[in-house]
């Protein structure tokens, strides 16, 4: 059982790195630019939630894959806060921030267990306003990359030998909210195609009306 828990988690590192190595890609030709505080807010949260499998299975081989997400979610960190003059900062990212430290603060003072809902809903939270370019522009994401976060995380806690809230929680939780974005772009993506369509259409119509006129 234990060399399949190495194989699982060493999978679900492999994936994680392949989704995220052309992210860095993006970030260094001027495609993306990454959000200092959306990144360490992340990177605070992969933490704490790593800490929290380590916390209740030791240190085993499933944590190879949180621990390099969460060098990952650093690096990204870092690189936006050499970026920050790129970025627009406002009064919520500051709140967010806050948010983040304050999961720090509750896992410290009140144990991990206490700290994986509030580090859910935060999440879920920071993910909101990617969800609202989504939304605008399915486009501006790149669906590859999320559907390859969720699948990382079907073999992070296939490499579990037991199942608690504090070691699986964040990483079901990681692998449905994943998942659900990645649908999330593909049925907006189908739907501004269709309605791109439909207006093009409407508009030949018009053109073929008018010229037989």
């Amino acid at each position: 059982m234990h060399d399949f828990s190495l194989i699982f988690v060493l999978i679900s590192a492999c994936i994680y790195l392949i989704g995220f190595i052309p992210y860095v890609y993006h970030i260094f030709h001027g495609r993306v630019v990454p959000h200092p505080f959306s990144w360490t807010i992340w990177c605070i949260l992969s933490a704490i939630s790593t800490y929290a499998l380590f916390s209740a299975d030791g240190a085993t081989s499933s944590l190879i894959a949180p621990v390099i997400r969460t060098i990952a979610l650093s690096i990204g960190g870092v690189i936006g806060w050499f970026m920050i003059r790129k970025i627009s900062i406002n009064r919520f990212d500051y709140l967010f921030l806050l948010l983040g430290v304050s999961c720090v603060l509750i896992a410290s003072y009140y144990g991990v267990r206490q700290a994986i809902i509030p580090t859910i809903i935060l999440d879920f939270l920071v993910l909101s306003p990617t969800i609202k370019k989504i939304w605008n522009d399915p486009d501006s994401e790149d669906i590859f990359a999320w559907v390859l976060v969720s699948l990382s995380q079907i073999f992070l806690l296939l490499s579990f030998n037991h199942y608690t809230i504090e070691n699986s929680l964040f990483w079901a939780y990681q692998l449905i909210i994943n998942g659900l974005v990645a649908i999330f772009i593909y049925r907006r993506r189908l739907y501004m195609s269709q309605w791109t369509s439909r207006v093009k259409s409407f508009f030949d119509s018009i053109l073929a009306f008018t010229s037989k006129v």
